[in-house]
Formats: C-alpha cells, structure tokens, sequence
C-alpha cells in the first residue's frame, strides 16, 4: 500500500493516506476497471487524476455524478466510475489503460490522442488512411495535435497509406456536374446555412462529397453560399467513400451528367498517369485527354479519375495490370 501511494503521489493521480488510515479504506478499486466501482475522494484529489488512475474520460466522470465544472471535490464523498466511459482524455500518463474501450480504439468512431501520439503513428495503428483524419477533423496543421483532442474516424475511409479523393480531375468534374434538368431519384433538399461546408453537410447527411458535388454541379470550392439549395439523394455512398461504378450516373438521370462512362480511380502517392493506364489497361493519352488533364505534373495524389471505358487499350511500356507503388 506504501508503494501504491508512492506512486500515486508521485504521478499527481490520488492522494492517499497510509497506516490505520489506509487498512480502513481498504485497496483501491483494482485496475482497468471491468465494471461499475465505487471510489471514495480523499484529500488533495482532482479529477483529472482520477481519470488518469482508472482511463476514464473526466467528462464523462462528471456526467454521472452529476458534477458540475466548478463544483469542488469534497473528501469522502463517493464517485461512480463506470467502463462506459471513454478512454481518459487528459495529459497525465495512464499506467494501465483499459482494452477495447471507447475513444481507444476508433471502433465507436472516436479516439482520443494520447502523449506522443502523431497523425502517422494513429493512422497506422487504426489502419486509417491519414488524409482521412485530416480531413474529417478540419486539421490544418497535422504537428498541433493536442493529447486529449479527441478525434473522429472517418467511417469507410482508406487504410493508412492510402489516399481518398481529395479534389476531382477537371474531366471528372465536368462529366459528373453536367447541366440539365432535375434528377429524378428520391431525395430530400437542404438549404445551406452559416457556418455549413460540403464535408460538413455531406457528414451529416452521411454522403460520398463526391456524389453532393456532382448532384448539385458544384465546383471544388469547401464552402458554399448560405441559401443556396442542395438536393441530397437517396441511396448514395456514404460520407467519406467513393462512388461506386455507375452511381453518379444513376443518381443524376435526367441531369445530363455522367457524359463520360466508366468507373473511378482514386491516383494514390508515387503513381503516375501512364502506371494507372497500365494498371487498368487504357490509352493514357485517352485517360489525359478524357480528364481534362494539362499539365500532367499538376496531378496529385488524392484526384479522382474517370477511367473511360470507350479509350483503347495501353500502349506504354509498363506491364498491362500492374502499376507502380
């Protein structure tokens, strides 16, 4: 018991007190925590500490024992600290954090950064593609992440070295943002308001940005006019996903758009044009020209491509089905 308090103290997690005191009390509750304990507040505690001992959230903490943020801790007064909550959110260490546990492990869509943690490091251990985090999280500067930032997984999102899309090759735009009449798909409108983006609206309508832009021929700009009106079709892939072959089509008939047939490719880092013309066996003089593709050298990784399905086939030098990585 002296040496848990040493710790303890040492940490600035509990006070505890030794000798008679202590053998009244008893141990404290052993951890990680597997089910709901009781935990009695001695002098000198925080709350913070007490998250960091048992790897619970300290909001969460406060939820259910209905605390508020200037309440003060009174010793001897009991907590509940219960594994339904998240993962501790804090900067003190946690010398035994729980398994499979909210905010851990991105499985409830959450995870909360922890010391030393980089966008790379979570990526990999989530198996997440980085740009996805990024993204998701409005990050403009991935070396200010903050321990105890709490971060959303992007549902459907890449694995870690892959990239999303990103931006639209300027054939991809045309083809899926076409002028025409109303589509004829179910759906519902949504007028945009202050503060709305098209990663926001498209996350919370749970939509590809993708499928959004191209339904309601909007360009790649984040931001859209408050008042303008978006059609949000029914069916569509979810927020964070590609398209599938033949959905933009589909879900704009009657709009005129999906001109140019084929399906989509995302170009990933190292790639060039002439490797995915390769990969899918396609002219890459075509898949440029059908893309609406300049200056080769100004595309990169994360630009959706329309791969035609009227071009010839590859004529280039790498072997036909591979590309390079």
């Amino acid at each position: 018991m002296r040496e848990l308090a040493r710790f303890l103290t040492a940490v600035g997690v509990v006070a505890v007190s030794v000798g008679a005191a202590a053998a009244q009390r008893g141990d404290l509750p052993p951890v990680p925590i597997t089910e709901a304990v009781s935990y009695t507040i001695q002098p000198r505690d925080t709350l913070d500490g007490i998250g960091a001992y048992f790897d619970v959230r300290v909001g969460c903490i406060r939820e259910v024992n209905n605390l508020r943020i200037s309440d003060l801790l009174i010793p001897g007064e009991v907590l509940v600290i219960t594994p339904d909550c998240p993962a501790y959110d804090g900067t003190q260490v946690v010398l035994n954090p729980r398994t499979q546990t909210p905010g851990r492990d991105g499985t409830d869509g959450t995870y909360v950064i922890r010391p030393n943690d980089t966008l790379d490091t979570i990526g990999q251990e989530l198996d997440v593609s980085v740009e996805s985090l990024i993204s998701a999280n409005n990050i403009t500067n991935n070396k200010a992440i903050l321990a105890g930032q709490v971060l959303v997984i992007p549902d459907d999102a890449p694995g870690y070295g892959f990239v999303p899309a990103l931006i639209l090759s300027p054939g991809a735009a045309a083809a899926m943002g076409a002028a025409g009449d109303e589509p004829s798909v179910p759906g519902m409108t949504y007028v945009v308001v202050e503060g709305d983006t098209i990663q926001s609206i498209a996350e919370s309508f749970d939509i590809s940005t993708i499928v959004l832009r191209a339904v309601n021929r909007l360009g790649l700009e984040p931001d859209v006019p408050v008042g303008t009106e978006l059609f949000v079709p029914e069916g569509a892939s979810p927020f964070g996903t590609v398209p599938e072959e033949g959905e933009v089509a589909r879900l704009t008939e009657g709009m005129g758009a999906g001109a140019i047939e084929g399906q989509t490719y995302v170009l990933q880092r190292n790639q060039t044009l002439d490797g995915v013309g390769a990969l899918f066996n396609v002219n890459h003089y075509c898949l440029i020209e059908r893309n609406g593709i300049i200056n080769v050298r100004s595309i990169t990784a994360g630009t959706l491509l329309i791969i035609p399905d009227d071009c010839g086939p590859y004529t280039g030098f790498d072997v036909v089905g591979t590309t390079e990585p």
